[in-house]
């Protein structure tokens, strides 16, 4: 199958509530790593979707990239040249893919294209956070991340630190995401 990337819809509101909620995504990366009674069980699949509703109504939708397989999104990716982060250029805000897709380079695809959109828009450094517990460290650091900060952090009701992994130079992470890659995604503009 071909992976695309393209940017979020409304109809991909549903889709996102299953990656981002039915937690699919959030509690494969945290259950059993953050005490179960921080998990704030409100977020139902519908309650996810209906905030990426609210979200892309009034943000727009040119923040949120969707990785899709077939008719399936699978993941995505939350980036902007804001640079919420100080000292780098634009943030990655959250990348998720469901779990039965992980390990496959969908994630890379991701961050290779997040990165080459900022960098043809003039970006040139770039940063995220992740949390202590989020099994993700090691993806970022393969990327070229270095750690350049910590600060408070919190995943649902759950106090903690935050990692911040930056790339200087942009190029480099392009480089490496693009080495090596298990999808050639197309992309729809």
């Amino acid at each position: 199958m071909t992976l695309r990337i393209r940017p979020v819809t409304l109809d991909d509101c549903d889709a996102l509530g299953l990656v981002t909620v039915t937690v699919t995504a959030f509690l494969s990366a945290y259950v059993g790593r953050i005490p179960g009674a921080a998990f704030d069980w409100s977020w139902t699949q519908q309650f996810s979707a209906n905030d990426w509703r609210r979200q892309l109504q009034s943000n727009g939708p040119n923040r949120f990239m969707a990785a899709v397989i077939g008719q399936d999104v699978v993941g995505f990716i939350e980036y902007g040249p804001e640079g919420a982060i100080p000292g780098f250029g634009a943030d990655i805000g959250s990348l998720y893919v469901l779990p039965t897709h992980q390990g496959k380079g969908i994630g890379k695809a991701l961050m290779l294209h997040a990165a080459s959109n900022l960098e043809e828009k003039g970006v040139r450094s770039l940063a995220l956070g992740c949390i202590l517990e989020n099994p993700s460290h090691g993806f970022y650091e393969h990327l070229g991340g270095v750690e350049v900060a910590k600060r408070p952090g919190k995943a649902d009701n759950h106090e903690t630190v935050e990692i911040i992994y930056g790339w200087r130079d942009i190029l480099d992470l392009i480089r490496r995401a693009s080495a090596n890659r298990t999808y050639s995604p197309g992309v729809d503009q």
